[in-house]
């Protein structure tokens, strides 16, 4: 068996033709029987994403699963940055799965119905995740450790929650639902094979959100180069660009107002960066590698410039 690195949040091993993920549970309380569950559904719709062949257990805990390996590599960075057809492809594929017939299931243990799921939390919310995370900041601040990647933590703590409930209040407004959504759209989670066919990846963070969140998301991660933990705010998309994407995801038949709907991407922008910066405290705070500060303080220093 063979480890597989890159995996920063689990344990993978490669073994045949079979990819063996163990989960890494911690105080990000991510929900892996919806992950396990989301991603089985696309993949039985089509979407390119690896099989789950089962799930393991020890106890009756979800501790990982068993699913088919995929021989390839993460696509360019370029490509990335630029197949905006693909990228916007996959993007509402997911976005519009339908939830009707959806049930939870953990490969015979559970067994629920969609409106049970609801009602229960099996179906997690992005923006739950967020109040989780931030509590847990909150905490870890509390303890008054002398972390570089809290400063200015208060300032930053209340912007982001005034966006959080801003965007909240906006999208209700509009009429606007919230969908499945990957919410971790970035290059590493896209590979192509020696076909060039594209497959997607780690859906550890799957859960309703409103669909502009995505494309926030995938705008922001244009200009953030992962492998050498740099931001090049000449790389983020321009408007011309953002727009190209517009025509991509959106059904053009319908008269769309690209001008409104960039601007309610700009406001998912900033909470995009508040994200993953309370995601890098985290993160930081349980391993203290020195490539979550970098991150979190990339990301910070994002979203103070992005608030203005």
């Amino acid at each position: 068996m063979e480890k597989i690195n890159g995996g920063l949040s689990n344990d993978v091993f490669k073994y045949k033709n079979l990819l063996f993920k163990f989960y890494n549970y911690s105080q990000l309380k991510l929900n892996y029987n919806w992950e396990q569950t989301i991603q089985t559904k696309l993949y039985s719709t089509g979407l390119n994403t690896p099989k789950i062949h089962q799930s393991i257990e020890v106890d009756g805990k979800l501790i990982g699963r068993v699913e088919h390996f995929i021989d390839a590599t993460p696509i360019s960075i370029n490509e990335f940055r630029h197949n905006y057809k693909n990228c916007a492809s996959i993007l509402k594929k997911i976005h519009e799965t339908n939830l009707e017939g959806l049930s939870i299931t953990n490969y015979g243990t559970l067994d629920y119905k969609l409106e049970d799921c609801i009602k229960s939390n099996n179906i997690p919310d992005f923006f739950n995740y967020i109040d989780q995370w931030t509590n847990t900041v909150l905490d870890i601040k509390s303890q008054n450790l002398d972390y570089q990647i809290l400063s200015e933590f208060d300032s930053v703590y209340q912007s982001g929650q005034i966006i959080k409930n801003n965007i909240n209040k906006m999208c209700k407004e509009l009429g606007t639902s919230k969908v499945i959504s990957h919410n971790d759209f970035q290059q590493l989670n896209l590979l192509s094979d020696s076909n060039n066919n594209w497959y997607i990846i780690d859906f550890e963070y799957s859960s309703l959100n409103y669909p502009y969140y995505d494309i926030a998301n995938y705008f922001a991660e244009c200009a953030l180069n992962n492998f050498e933990l740099k931001y090049y705010p000449n790389l983020y998309p321009s408007k011309e660009s953002r727009f190209k994407f517009y025509s991509y995801y959106f059904d053009l038949n319908e008269k769309l107002d690209f001008e409104k709907i960039d601007g309610i991407i700009k406001e998912f922008a900033k909470l995009v960066e508040y994200t993953w910066f309370i995601w890098s405290v985290i993160k930081y705070h349980n391993s203290k590698s020195i490539d979550y500060l970098d991150y979190g303080l990339i990301r910070k220093n994002n979203f103070i410039k992005l608030i203005g």
